[in-house]
């Protein structure tokens, strides 16, 4: 095998035939100091395009990867291919490991060769410009106006998708002045509208004022305002809205942008809609209107706002649940309060038989008991239950009454208040018994009950249950005909158990 040596100061250099993983001219690449051993070697007639046996770098690549700018300007006169592709790194040509390496003036000594093809793909079909967007925002600009098209697609991704979805405004603008298609779509049908986050204003509206398409659905066939208004950034939704989305449309299950506003809680967004022309009492495909969910989210702002359109309040959803039983699952007082204020049926059952006086008492709910106490609902309705947050999740596998729930549940404070307002105790076979729920053997709730049984009530309540029993929820306005005292008025309303 042949061997050459080279002296250069104190640096010594041998190849030992075409078997060396790295042959001299590479090893002489490395330092900016080796200029004249490199003409030496090039004098020689070494080959200016030799491959290292593994990763394939050629003397050019590897002059840029240590910053060797004059001699890669030797190189680059004396004819070494500026295209040449690694195999086996992820920045595969000269150009590519410029941009990763972040030094401009290295940048301009390649593009300053004539025979530099800026679009040069990687064995990933990837080039330079989609490294300069991913980690070297900075020589964006150089390489489009040196010709890089923001159109060529990598891994199934445009330049202008990775642009946006790094929330990078400056580089997006580039890209879009420099003809970057907003159309263009990713392997599952989704255009770069879609990459931006849904807080960013500013890059909807660089790709909408584009030509992006505001009614764009993605391939789970969420329309992109549907998709952006369960975020909730205002800004984003009134700028989708701004530049032409339909409000009123609906992904594959008739969530429209409303319902998502309304579920999640974004009240000014619910307002924008709204006043946008949304639609609002659109039921779903399972039956929930903005109402209904804005119920189910536990957002009473919301509420307030649609029911000042005068949705409707009885709505029933597929598993005949109601806004005012999700309301009284959730716990919110003042929401059951308004429900019923603007006509709500506070009797009406789901489809496994749940009242909401049931769900309040399941879900010790004092202060909404006293609500639907007041409204002369009916107190013995009995149900397996049913949680409307959770579908088809059934509590019981019997039928069990309220009264027996406050019971096992040891909440005298609901067990009294139950039996203030007239429960009849000799319509549960269980008491009537005496077999009471396991986990009350020994607890208030027992005793309260059997004290109860055991003294006769007193002849007001009598009267006040006979009352509510024969004239039902029209009791009020046959008290407020009646020439009383205002509190025998508020007693029969059943108003003093406010108090309790």
């Amino acid at each position: 095998t042949s061997s050459k040596i080279c002296a250069c100061n104190h640096y010594r250099i041998a190849e030992r035939g075409e078997t060396a993983s790295v042959k001299p001219i590479h090893l002489v690449a490395m330092s900016d100091t080796n200029h004249d051993l490199l003409l030496a070697l090039i004098s020689d007639g070494c080959d200016l395009n030799s491959l290292t046996n593994y990763h394939k770098f050629t003397p050019l690549y590897v002059a840029v990867s240590y910053g060797c700018k004059s001699l890669m300007r030797i190189l680059i006169e004396r004819g070494a291919k500026v295209n040449k592709v690694a195999s086996k790194t992820i920045f595969c040509t000269a150009l590519d490991q410029a941009i990763q390496r972040g030094d401009s003036e290295i940048l301009d000594i390649l593009l300053s060769s004539k025979k530099i093809k800026v679009n040069k793909t990687s064995s990933r079909n990837e080039t330079a410009l989609h490294l300069a967007v991913l980690i070297g925002r900075k020589f964006v600009s150089t390489l489009l106006s040196a010709g890089a098209d923001p159109n060529i697609v990598y891994n199934h991704t445009t330049c202008l998708m990775h642009a946006v979805s790094s929330q990078d405004e400056e580089t997006t603008k580039l890209l879009l002045d420099h003809g970057a298609n907003v159309k263009a779509k990713d392997r599952d049908g989704h255009e770069a509208i879609f990459y931006v986050p849904r807080t960013c204003a500013n890059l909807y509206r660089l790709l909408l004022d584009a030509g992006a398409d505001p009614n764009a659905i993605d391939s789970s066939g969420f329309p992109l305002l549907v998709n952006c208004t369960s975020a909730g950034n205002y800004d984003s939704v009134k700028t989708i809205i701004e530049h032409g989305a339909d409000v009123n449309l609906t992904n594959s299950v008739q969530y429209s942008s409303l319902h998502m506003a309304a579920w999640n809680g974004h009240t000014d967004c619910v307002d924008l809609l709204i006043k946008s022309g949304a639609i609002h009492d659109k039921q779903t495909s399972d039956g929930n209107t903005p109402l209904a969910l804005a119920c189910h989210g536990n957002h009473p702002k919301v509420v307030d706002l649609l029911l000042s359109l005068g949705c409707n309040v009885n709505n029933v959803d597929k598993d005949l649940d109601t806004p005012l039983l999700y309301a009284t699952h959730n716990g919110m007082t003042d929401t059951v309060k308004s429900l019923i204020e603007h006509g709500a049926n506070p009797d009406q059952c789901n489809r496994t038989g749940t009242s909401p006086l049931w769900s309040a008492v399941y879900c010790g709910r004092k202060e909404v008991v006293k609500i639907l106490l007041m409204e002369d609902v009916h107190l013995e309705k009995p149900s397996v239950g049913s949680d409307p947050l959770l579908r088809s999740v059934l509590v019981y596998n019997n039928p069990v009454s309220p009264l027996w729930l406050a019971t096992a549940k040891s909440d005298t404070e609901i067990l009294q208040l139950l039996l203030y307002a007239g429960y009849d105790v000799h319509k549960e076979q269980w008491l009537t018994n005496r077999e009471f729920p396991e986990i009350c053997l020994e607890n208030d709730g027992r005793k309260i009950l059997l004290d109860h049984l055991s003294s006769p009530l007193p002849l007001r309540f009598i009267c006040r249950n006979y009352l509510r029993r024969k004239f039902g929820r029209s009791l009020r306005k046959v008290v407020d005909s009646f020439e009383i005292p205002r509190t025998l008025k508020g007693f029969l309303l059943l108003q003093d158990i406010q108090r309790m």
